[in-house]
């Protein structure tokens, strides 16, 4: 390797500065006087011998010759078991290394060796910078102060090692995750980061450093490495400074980032930094002056965010979950005057019955009065009740008030016979167990019966090794008793085994025999009940038609649809066709005889309040009638009284209740009371509750209605999931699975999932 300088040619440099600085000052005056040059070239000459002479105590400080020596630090084995080790085996040639002190300034490559030499240093720092195409760029400083006397002009030998590292290639290590971010508290879901979110990684090389303390030499009594050179011994240079340059900086996209990172045999300590986002953070607040609401506050999210000032004390009481009543809507009626006397007006229900089929409602018979042609239709509700009696035709002649019947048929009767056809028909887990595979899921052994075939069942693993579920792949048969489930033992130390309880159906319904009765308009209901023996509690009820002749009016079979399981003993079987209903006819004269369904409306729950006459009376007074409901629908209206003195058609109306208010309160995810701020008015009826929610669901409640206001709700089943108020309850700092420092072995993977947390809003007004 060539020598770069000599130091006795500073010495020469500055004497020749010296004397070229004189020549110029001597011309600096046109006229100087024989004292001013006398006393010139006195300080001049004053000047030259001090810098003669310290140019001369620099150079007697002896020179020294700088070695350097570039490895890769990816497959170099520089720190080991807590101290450095001489098994250098990665030195790299090609690295442009650039070395300045006092004003001057060399570079020169590295050699196959991996070392480059500069002779003719002074005993003090240098400026070094290595640089090597995808490697990291290093910029030091490295000091000698060796101990021996500053005026032997000798010279020294000083190196330092110094690694670099790979920005490419297997070498190198990946560094990958999710980013996550809380910008919405109103639900439970965390939000993706932002695309362009940054995640870098960096080395810090700081003096004390745990990279310095690995990396670089420092030690200037550290003779180590031994001399190639023929001379006494290499110091080594104490590294003051130095800064590593990597710019690796990975992006989220969709929720990920991924960063290619440098990294070491024994590991290199890197320094993760995560870019600051600012966004808008909707939350739920509750004031004095504004109540339960939500907001959108700017927040910003960064690995040093102060959380304190989020508000999530003080959470609203019914967060997510909207209340409203609801009853239908839209149905439209006209009413229709009779003016003949003799006629039917109308028809009162009297008693509403039970155990009527609203498809197939009983026949209603108009007899004697005197005169003829008068027809009605029933109307049956949901809950079995006529609900109505129509008039389709008020008739002519009648000069007494006709007898109204309620025809549905009675009489019939019917037993039923079981099979034996016991099936395993669930298994529960009661022990979900730990260390299972998904892949290897364990074997499932379920009991035999006394007599029949064995059921079989396969087990269900998480990704987490619980068992969740077993499969009944078969249900068997001649099943008398619940059956023992064994779940095989999973393996492994410290593992749980799982445990399970088997179900079975018990006996089936085989056949129904029945009487046939008589006087049957329809084929009557036929309902089945488990008996005095009972039924088990997870069998399936039976279920089974009739079917009836409509010209001798008796019931002519029953027919099994579902012959259901569980049955201990022979269940009873009953046919309703409905009875107790009864009603009155009257006479007509210048009242309302019907109401004619223009539009029958919506998803109504209970009959509105039927109001004649509000705008357009027709001259008369007093006729009043109820809604017939069918499926939501009106299809009817029952002239309770058909009024007097109606000369023209009035107004129907069909009025609703309106105007109530309340809101819901939750507790761990179910909705446990509601409270009724506004009654409301005009409801007839308990309306529906309606409960929404953008998260939980499952929640039912029924309203109670008195004098026309709801007086309150009962929650019938409270649900699960609802939000109490901002998810989380509680303010979240970042955090990240690596933190903030990570130490990365060549050709490793390393999961690093970043949190930003709930941030810190930066404008809570």
């Amino acid at each position: 390797m060539k020598t770069k300088n000599k130091p006795h040619y500073l010495l020469m440099a500055g004497i020749v500065a010296v004397f070229a600085a004189f020549a110029v000052s001597c011309n600096k005056d046109d006229d100087p006087s024989l004292a001013d040059l006398r006393e010139d070239k006195l300080q001049y000459l004053e000047d030259s011998l001090r810098i003669s002479d310290s140019l001369r105590l620099i150079g007697n400080a002896g020179v020294v010759n700088y070695a350097i020596t570039v490895v890769d630090g990816a497959t170099s084995s520089i720190f080991q078991n807590g101290s450095r080790t001489e098994d250098v085996q990665s030195a790299l040639d090609g690295a442009i290394v650039t070395i300045s002190q006092y004003g001057k300034t060399f570079t020169d490559t590295t050699d196959a060796s991996g070392m480059v030499v500069f002779n003719g240093f002074f005993r003090s720092a240098v400026n070094i910078t290595i640089k090597k195409t995808d490697y990291t760029t290093v910029s030091y400083i490295s000091g000698v102060n060796i101990s021996d006397s500053t005026r032997t002009g000798t010279i020294s030998f000083v190196g330092n090692l110094i690694p670099v590292f790979p920005l490419t290639g297997n070498n190198t290590a990946t560094i990958s995750g999710r980013a996550t971010i809380q910008t919405n508290l109103t639900n439970k879901t965390r939000e993706n980061a932002p695309d362009g979110t940054k995640v870098s990684a960096s080395i810090n090389a700081t003096v004390g450093s745990q990279f310095a303390n690995r990396f670089l030499t420092k030690n200037v009594t550290d003779r180590t490495f031994k001399s190639t050179c023929g001379c006494q011994f290499v110091y080594v240079g104490n590294i003051l400074q130095a800064t590593y340059s990597t710019g690796i900086i990975g992006t989220v996209t969709n929720g990920s980032y991924s960063l290619t990172v440098p990294a070491a045999i024994d590991g290199l300590p890197l320094n993760l930094q995560y870019g600051e986002i600012a966004a808008d953070q909707t939350l739920f607040e509750t004031t004095a002056a504004n109540g339960q609401r939500t907001v959108v506050q700017r927040a910003i999210f960064n690995d040093n965010s102060n959380t304190s000032t989020t508000p999530l004390a003080g959470l609203p009481t019914s967060s997510t979950v909207s209340v409203s009543f609801e009853n239908g809507t839209g149905a439209t009626a006209l009413a229709v005057v009779s003016e003949n006397a003799g006629t039917l007006s109308r028809i009162n229900l009297i008693d509403d019955g039970s155990g009527y089929i609203a498809a197939t409602p009983p026949l209603v018979e108009i007899t004697g009065g005197g005169g003829s042609g008068a027809t009605a239709t029933a109307t049956v509700g949901a809950n079995g009740r006529v609900t109505g009696i129509t008039l389709t035709n008020p008739g002519t002649g009648y000069t007494s008030i006709p007898t109204v019947s309620i025809i549905s048929g009675s009489g019939a009767t019917a037993t039923a016979g079981l099979q034996d056809n016991g099936t395993v028909i669930s298994i529960g887990i009661t022990n979900s167990g730990t260390g299972y595979s998904a892949a290897a899921p364990p074997a499932v052994t379920i009991q035999a019966p006394v007599s029949g075939t064995t059921a079989l069942g396969t087990a269900n693993v998480d990704a987490n090794g619980r068992v969740t579920s077993v499969s009944i792949t078969n249900p068997g048969s001649g099943y008398t008793f619940n059956p023992t489930v064994t779940i095989a033992a999973p393996g492994g130390v410290g593992n749980v085994t799982a445990t399970a309880s088997g179900f079975y159906s018990g006996r089936s319904l085989s056949f129904v025999t029945v009487t046939p009765g008589s006087n049957y308009t329809y084929a009557p209901r036929v309902i089945i009940t488990p008996g005095v023996a009972g039924q088990r509690p997870n069998g399936t009820p039976a279920t089974a038609v009739a079917t009836f002749d409509p010209v001798t009016r008796q019931v002519t079979g029953i027919q099994i649809t579902n012959a259901g399981s569980g049955y201990l003993g022979v269940p009873n079987v009953t046919l309703d066709a409905g009875s107790g209903a009864s009603a009155d006819a009257f006479l007509t004269g210048g009242s309302v005889t019907n109401i004619d369904i223009v539009t029958q409306g919506t998803r109504y729950a209970y009959p509105p309040l039927v109001v004649i006459g509000s705008t357009t009376s027709g001259g008369g007074q007093g006729a009043t009638g109820t809604a017939i409901l069918q499926d939501g629908k009106i299809i009817g209206v029952n002239i309770t009284n058909g009024g007097t003195g109606y000369t023209g058609t009035p107004d129907v109306l069909f009025v609703d209740g309106d105007n109530a208010n309340a809101y819901a309160t939750v507790t761990n995810g179910a909705i446990t009371g509601i409270t009724v701020t506004d009654g409301g008015r005009n409801f007839t009826g308990a309306p529906r509750v309606v409960i929404s929610s953008g998260d939980g669901g499952g929640a039912t409640a029924t309203a109670t209605v008195a004098n026309g206001q709801i007086t309150g709700v009962t929650v019938t089943s409270g649900g699960s999931g609802y939000l109490e108020g901002n998810t989380p309850g509680a303010a979240e700092r970042f955090s990240a699975t690596k933190g903030t420092s990570i130490d990365v072995k060549s050709g490793m993977t390393y999961v690093n999932d970043v949190y930003f947390g709930t941030g810190a809003i930066r404008n809570p007004n």
